[in-house]
C-alpha cells in the first residue's frame, strides 16, 4: 500500500467560506508557547525556591483559564466560527454563541490576572511607598476594568445574553470600545511603572535597559490591543458575526497568550541571569534589593 493511501484526511480543511481550521491554529500554537513558558517558569522558581504566591498564583490560574478558554473557542469553532452564518443551521449558531459568549468572559479573566502578577511582581521588587501606592491604585483600576468588562459584555444585549447581533445588543456592542481602550492604557502604566522604578538604580546602564525591556515586552500586547480595536468595528456591526469575528477572536488568542508569556519574562531573566553567573539562588532582579537613599524615595542603591 502506498504512503499516500495510508495518509488520513485532515480533521479540518481552510477554503474561502471557512477560516475555522485558521481560528484553531491561531488558538492553540500561541496557547502551546505559554503554556510552556509557564512550565519553565514554575520549574525553575520551585528548583530555584523563589516562588513569590501572590506573583505566581494569578499566572498559574490564568493559564488554566486559558486553556479552558481555548477549548471553547474550539469548540465554538466546530459550530461554525469562521463560516458564513446564512450556511449555519438555528442549533449549531445557538451552540456558538454559547460557547463565544463564555470564551470571551474568560479572555477578560486571563487578562486581568495576568496583570494582577505583573502588578504584585513589581511590588514585590520596589518596597519603597510611592510604588506600592501606584500599584495599589492599578490594581484597584483593574479590578474596576474586570468589573466594566466581565458585567458590561455579559448583559450588552437582550435574552438570551451570550447572542450577539447587531440589533439585538445595547448600542450594537459599543461597550467594547473603552473596554479594550482602558484595557491598553492599563497595560502602557506596566510597562511605565517598572520603567520609573528602576531608572535611577544604581546598576550598569546596559542592565538596567536589559532589566526594563523585559517587562516592556508588555508593549507587544498594546500593539495587538491597538489592531484589535482596529478590527471592532467591522465585527459589531456585521449581520454576518460568525465570518467578521474572525479578525477579532485572532487578535483576542494572540492578546491573551502574549499576556502571559511577557507576563513571564522577566522571571525568566532573573533565571537565566542567575543560571549564567552560576548562582545558587535567584534575587530581583539579579541580586538587586531596592531601598532609599538618604531619605529619598527617588534614589536607591544596590545591595549585594
Amino acid at each position: 500500500m502506498s504512503l499516500l493511501t495510508d495518509l488520513r484526511p485532515p480533521f479540518e480543511e481552510t477554503s474561502v467560506d471557512n477560516n475555522g481550521p485558521l481560528v484553531s491554529i491561531i488558538t492553540f500554537i500561541p496557547f502551546s508557547v505559554s503554556f510552556i513558558v509557564v512550565i519553565i517558569k514554575t520549574w525553575s522558581m520551585v528548583y530555584l525556591k523563589r516562588v513569590v504566591l501572590s506573583v505566581d498564583i494569578p499566572i498559574w490560574a490564568a493559564t488554566i483559564l486559558a486553556l479552558v478558554q481555548s477549548l471553547l473557542i474550539q469548540f465554538a469553532v466546530d459550530h461554525g466560527m469562521g463560516r458564513h452564518l446564512e450556511a449555519l443551521i438555528p442549533s449549531t449558531f445557538h451552540t456558538y454563541n454559547k460557547m463565544t459568549y463564555v470564551a470571551q468572559i474568560l479572555f477578560f479573566l486571563v487578562l486581568t490576572l495576568a496583570k494582577v502578577s505583573t502588578s504584585n511582581l513589581i511590588r514585590s521588587i520596589d518596597p519603597t511607598q510611592s510604588i506600592q501606592r501606584y500599584c495599589r491604585i492599578t490594581e484597584t483600576i483593574i479590578g474596576g476594568w474586570t468589573i466594566l468588562a466581565v458585567l458590561g459584555y455579559a448583559f450588552q444585549c437582550q435574552t438570551p445574553r451570550w447572542q450577539y447581533l447587531p440589533s439585538h445588543c445595547l448600542g450594537e456592542g459599543a461597550i467594547m470600545y473603552p473596554v479594550m481602550t482602558i484595557n491598553m492604557l492599563v497595560d502602557v502604566a506596566l510597562v511605565v511603572l517598572p520603567t520609573i522604578m528602576l531608572w535611577n538604580v544604581q546598576m550598569p546602564l546596559p542592565r538596567r535597559l536589559k532589566i526594563i525591556s523585559t517587562f516592556a515586552s508588555r508593549i507587544l500586547v498594546i500593539i495587538v490591543d491597538g489592531l484589535q480595536l482596529s478590527y471592532l468595528g467591522q465585527y459589531l456591526h456585521s449581520t454576518d458575526p460568525t465570518w467578521t469575528i474572525f479578525s477579532v477572536i485572532a487578535c483576542n488568542q494572540i492578546m491573551m497568550n502574549a499576556s502571559i508569556v511577557t507576563t513571564c519574562i522577566p522571571n525568566l531573566y532573573r533565571v537565566m541571569n542567575s543560571l549564567a553567573l552560576g548562582m545558587n539562588r535567584v534575587q530581583i532582579p539579579e541580586g538587586l534589593e531596592l531601598r532609599p537613599k538618604a531619605r529619598k524615595a527617588s534614589s536607591y542603591r544596590m545591595i549585594q
